[in-house]
């Protein structure tokens, strides 16, 4: 009872992909309706992460490192902290952001995401 019980919980605060799109929509369905909308891809435009980077790595490297991952146009990299060792950075990306990878390059270089704090998307 539990079980479905909670499961009802996220469906509701988690709605279904296609809920939106298979229920009253303002405007009707025309020729961008449903079946346009699915083929459209949704990719990260700008994300702002919250990262602790080893102080060997300086942020012009790192920068770099980053802005050369495919679909990366722009980095900006703040340092917010500064520890004997490690060094908290707030860092923007823009772009066309593929986060797996970008994640993957972050943890090869020793830099540890803490948070997301922001982001953008948008569909194509």
């Amino acid at each position: 009872m539990i079980k479905g019980l909670q499961r009802g919980f996220w469906q509701f605060l988690i709605p279904v992909r296609n809920s939106v799109r298979s229920g009253a929509r303002v405007g009707g369905s025309g020729p961008s309706g449903p079946a346009s909308e699915e083929e459209r891809e949704i990719t990260i435009r700008r994300v702002t992460i919250d990262a602790l980077k080893p102080r060997e790595i300086g942020i012009i490297d790192l920068s770099k490192v980053l802005c050369d991952i495919d679909g990366v146009e722009e980095v900006d990299i703040s340092v917010t902290e500064v520890d004997v060792r490690t060094e908290t950075v707030k860092i923007v990306l823009k772009g066309k952001i593929d986060f797996e990878s970008v994640s993957k390059i972050m943890e090869e270089y020793g830099v540890v995401i803490r948070s997301v704090d922001e982001v953008s998307v948008r569909k194509e």
